[in-house]
């Protein structure tokens, strides 16, 4: 269930990607975007605007997206 109804699920899915998939693929599918990532962050920009953060932590993951105004976290559910 997720709690965000103005938000079109196709981003939200497209953000899970951004987590998961490596950077030099995704770069290369991204037009008009960079994903520059630097050591546990990534992070990503259309020009110099920040669109989104990722940020990978001790047990779990965090996706801000500022451009949509939401966050995700991942985190293993034992």
């Amino acid at each position: 269930m997720l709690p965000i109804s103005a938000v079109d699920p196709r981003y939200i899915l497209a953000d899970i990607m951004l987590v998961h998939w490596p950077v030099t693929v995704l770069n290369s599918q991204l037009y008009g975007l960079n994903l520059v990532e630097q050591g546990s962050t990534r992070r990503l920009y259309q020009g110099e605007q920040l669109i989104s953060e990722i940020r990978y932590l001790d047990g779990a993951t965090e996706l801000v997206n500022f451009q949509r105004d939401y966050k995700i976290k991942f985190q293993r559910v034992n």
